[in-house]
């Protein structure tokens, strides 16, 4: 599930040209609670969930006492130590929830809940709005890296129309916190699942996003579908192409439709009802052994045709993260001229990542792309986070460019405390 969903949300809803993918599509639509955010390169490999793909339960039929939880995904020692409990229940004729337990390393925040359709023959529509504020009610940007058993991206047909990959599994999430200063007091959580009924029929979009047919016929068919009062899901679960292509009601005007939430937009459009609305709150801070966050130096890195520093640096007790900035030494490049140079750099091939004297072989995440600040700079930027080792408590990360033959440039290497002192 989470391959087609690892993206940043950008302006909701925007055309696209035929030639694209459903990816693609995905990217430019989704949006997180209504707002927007930057699209980056980027490619995520969740530590706790990692294995969700894999975990089949036995049933669907689950009962409180056996409740599912983060360790299901990550039996880790280090990780059972810092296991928060929820264990917050709703319970209603149609819909059974309970929201177990999560893990909060100051970064991101997993968690595992179970749910049901006590009337599985009656489909209904799930969204899930995660918000976060520090201990002083500033509220915190949150962006969902990964999910399994609901599509918490944009919300899905619960159950589906077909079998899905996850059936019959918990659901489950991983958020992080995008700020470029992470809190280091406590941070709350909420959690609000909008349950929306259909008040029209259902059916499949069995379209295949990969070039062969026009992409307008093939959203041509959603329209159709709504100006006929059907819902049409993609493989049965998903309303992102239906949302698009629903039309604005003459009673709301177009500024307040452009940032109505998806769920609002069908309820408004008639297509559904708003059940309920069940939310979950709880706090957690980050641990304080193993972790140095907002740790960014000042020292200022030469990268040959760049120099560079760190926008972001933070070590948790699972992962070490980090952003660069780095600026083109010749401020006379053309565009074009930047995004070729900016190609040595920006694949996963084209540096190391160690952690005190350790290769790591992979990384959690990479994201890179040319961006511009407020003067109107263009510069590259580029991120990376690697999982800490269980048996490990690095003191440094070194980051080594490569050759174009995979050699390193040890003249070029940047070497950073992890410790925060």
């Amino acid at each position: 599930m989470t391959e087609r969903e690892l993206q940043t949300a950008l302006e909701r809803l925007t055309p696209r040209e035929p030639a694209q993918t459903h990816e693609d599509f995905l990217r430019a639509v989704w949006s997180a609670e209504g707002e927007t955010k930057r699209m980056k390169k980027q490619l995520r490999l969740v530590p706790i969930l990692v294995a969700i793909i894999v975990l089949l339960l036995a049933t669907t039929a689950w009962a409180m006492v056996n409740r599912s939880s983060v360790t299901d995904y990550d039996k880790s020692e280090r990780l059972a130590s810092h296991v928060i409990t929820i264990n917050q229940d709703y319970e209603d004729e149609r819909i059974k929830l309970s929201f177990n337990d999560a893990v909060f390393d100051g970064q991101q925040l997993s968690l595992v809940m179970d749910a049901e359709n006590k009337k599985p023959e009656e489909p209904v529509f799930v969204q899930v709005g995660i918000y976060a504020t520090d201990e002083n009610g500033y509220t915190l940007e949150t962006d969902v890296e990964g999910c399994g058993g609901l599509n918490f991206f944009s919300g899905s047909l619960f159950p589906a129309l077909t079998p899905q990959i996850d059936d019959g599994q918990p659901w489950s999430v991983d958020v992080a916190l995008l700020d470029e200063t992470l809190p280091t007091g406590d941070v709350h959580w909420k959690f609000t699942v909008r349950v929306l009924t259909p008040n029209w029929p259902l059916e499949v979009g069995d379209d295949v996003f990969d070039g062969t047919e026009d992409y307008d016929a093939i959203m041509q068919r959603y329209k159709d579908a709504y100006s006929q009062k059907k819902i049409r899901a993609l493989d049965g679960a998903d309303l992102v192409e239906y949302c698009s292509a629903l039309p604005r009601p003459v009673t709301v005007d177009e500024y307040t439709w452009t940032y109505m939430r998806w769920w609002e937009q069908l309820v408004a459009c008639g297509a559904f009802d708003l059940y309920t609305t069940v939310n979950c709150e709880f706090t957690a801070s980050a641990p304080r052994e193993n972790t140095a966050l907002n740790i960014a130096p000042d020292t200022v890195y030469d990268l040959g045709d760049f120099t560079a520093y760190f926008q972001k640096l933070d070590k948790t007790f699972q992962t070490v993260s980090f952003t660069l900035r780095c600026d083109f030494k010749d401020a006379n490049l053309t565009e074009t001229e930047q995004e070729e140079l900016s190609k040595v750099l920006t694949h996963v091939k084209s540096w190391h990542l160690y952690l005190d004297d350790t290769l790591m072989e992979s990384t959690t995440y990479m994201s890179s792309g040319l961006e511009e600040d407020n003067d109107g700079v263009r510069y590259l930027s580029l991120g990376a986070g690697v999982s800490i080792p269980e048996e490990m408590s690095p003191d440094t990360l070194t980051i080594v460019p490569l050759d174009a033959q995979g050699q390193e440039l040890s003249a070029e290497k940047i070497q950073v405390d992890l410790t925060g002192s």
